[in-house]
């Protein structure tokens, strides 16, 4: 290798992408997403910060089965408090992911422009491959401040074609807030038993997609035990996930996120 080739290999630097998640309405499983994609990067091998930015429902804590782990929270740091390294817990259970914790809740009022600070200053810093920001489910500041420190935006819908089109609408309010990268994510997605008709199926809900302009990344498929096992803290990476639908659906969409091509039903 040349000199010229060496000295650019070792130049290139580390970047950290953070990504958003949201939707169009509550209850499409924003935060379920958001931890389970947050194990499988992991599993890919990427150093992973989660930050719970859902100060009137949060529940990252209890989905990362981290809630006894808690001391500070993002409110601390917000505040001054202390550095946002101090809030930040290390997963014992999964080395390689983090967690930044949202204050209880309650009345919580802060600086717009100091919480998008500390979530760009968290990206410079590069400690971490992926920042995956767990937005709330209605519009306020912190989906605002979110926008403004995302490089991507991944939108949840359900399948249903007024679900979609509803995110379609959500992306156009991130756009206007400079979030021009965008995904959808199809989420509890319910596919037909006989092959025939999930062939079918699987057409009729690209037909939808195909009517608005964001590109699908990924399609999850409804998991009747997921509610159950989210109770206990049990997430993707568990042996009893091992081969569903659910696990090789957030291993793609984590393999997509990375530039990894892979069909997009592969498994599912």
């Amino acid at each position: 290798m040349d000199q010229a080739h060496e000295a650019q290999d070792i130049s290139l630097p580390h970047t950290t992408k953070t990504i958003m998640l949201t939707s169009s309405k509550g209850g499409v499983g924003k935060t379920t997403v958001c931890a389970n994609l947050a194990v499988s990067l992991v599993k890919e091998g990427c150093r992973v910060l989660t930050v719970d930015l859902d100060f009137d429902n949060r529940c990252l804590d209890l989905l990362l089965h981290m809630e006894d782990d808690v001391m500070y929270n993002l409110g601390d740091v917000l505040r001054g408090d202390i550095t946002p390294q101090r809030a930040i817990l290390d997963c014992a259970r999964l080395p390689g992911l983090s967690f930044l914790p949202a204050p209880p809740a309650g009345t919580f009022s802060f600086d717009t422009q100091t919480m998008i600070d500390v979530l760009q200053d968290l990206a410079a810093d590069g400690t971490y491959d992926y920042i995956l920001l767990d937005t709330p489910g209605a519009a306020g500041q912190a989906l605002l401040c979110a926008a403004k420190a995302a490089d991507e935006a991944l939108i949840l819908s359900s399948a249903q074609t007024t679900a979609i089109r509803g995110a379609e609408h959500t992306g156009g309010v991130l756009a206007t807030h400079g979030v021009q990268t965008q995904y959808l994510v199809v989420n509890q997605y319910i596919p037909q038993k006989k092959k025939k008709n999930r062939v079918q199926d699987q057409l009729t809900l690209i037909d939808m997609i195909d009517t608005i302009s964001i590109p699908l990344l990924g399609v999850i498929p409804f998991f009747p035990r997921l509610w159950s096992d989210q109770n206990q803290g049990i997430l993707m990476d568990h042996i009893t996930y091992r081969g569903t639908g659910f696990a090789c659906a957030m291993q793609n969409i984590a393999k997509r996120l990375q530039g990894i091509q892979v069909p997009l039903m592969q498994g599912v």
